[in-house]
């Protein structure tokens, strides 16, 4: 997965309404559940995002997320 860096975010961010207040991203692993982060109400939140983006590569959320539910395996618990 190619990284997605703060400047990236901050010309996507325009894209999708006022990015003084929020920012989001939908990011799909190619394998288990997408994920979909969201920053709310933050004086920069396109820097809080790629903050979150970062958080969301640890090992230990990464297998979490391997154990969800997805379109492969809805039944997975």
């Amino acid at each position: 997965m190619a990284p997605i860096t703060e400047d990236k975010l901050g010309r996507l961010a325009g894209c999708t309404g006022d990015p003084r207040l929020a920012a989001a991203l939908l990011v799909d692993g190619g394998s288990g559940a997408a994920l979909n982060l969201r920053i709310d109400y933050d004086e920069n939140p396109v820097a809080a995002l790629a903050a979150l983006h970062e958080r969301s590569k640890d090992a230990v959320y990464r297998d979490f997320l391997k154990r969800l539910p997805d379109e492969q395996d809805p039944s997975r618990y």
